[in-house]
């Protein structure tokens, strides 16, 4: 990475239109030879991609450098879905960049489900929203057991199909 290069803030994981976002670091495997690691997930259809924003409050840009796994039109899909809905006006993708409205993103009911306590987290209130669209992120952590929360879905009216899978089971 070159030295004025902005860093990462999130590292991606997408598989079968599931979003999984957690903390980047500079310890997370990208090149060199540990990279293989990353080649059975690859070949089962996980796709590694690292976050990048940039641009002043209210216009940030995200930028989304493929690590492992294949470009699919439905994994940029996801990501521009997830991108509009927490309030990014860009996203770079590697074949160009693509111009997003937030202001047109169905807000809704949202919800998610940790993996590991299998507790459902729901909030549609103003103040949720103005948390998510200020961080540019969902709330990342389980507040019960502390662990990665896979990224939260509209829930209802506003629900976002193809990550439907997430909550169809809450």
């Amino acid at each position: 990475m070159f030295d004025d290069a902005p860093i990462p803030w999130s590292r991606a994981t997408i598989h079968r239109g599931r979003l999984t976002l957690n903390p980047w670091s500079p310890h997370l495997v990208r090149h060199g030879p540990a990279a293989s690691v990353l080649d059975a997930p690859a070949r089962r259809g996980v796709t590694f991609a690292d976050l990048t924003v940039d641009g002043a409050p209210h216009e940030e840009e995200l930028i989304v450098d493929y690590v492992r796994g294949t470009r699919t039109a439905e994994n940029e899909r996801v990501l521009r879905a997830w991108a509009e809905l927490v309030g990014y006006r860009r996203l770079w993708l590697p074949d160009g960049v693509h111009e997003l409205d937030p202001a047109a993103a169905p807000l809704g009911p949202a919800a998610t489900r940790c993996r590991c306590c299998g507790v459902t987290w729901r909030d549609d209130g103003p103040g949720f929203w103005q948390r998510v669209r200020g961080a540019g992120a969902f709330p990342a952590f389980c507040p019960a057991c502390g662990q990665s929360l896979p990224e939260w879905t509209l829930d209802g009216k506003g629900r976002i199909a193809y990550l439907d899978s997430l909550v169809s089971d809450a």
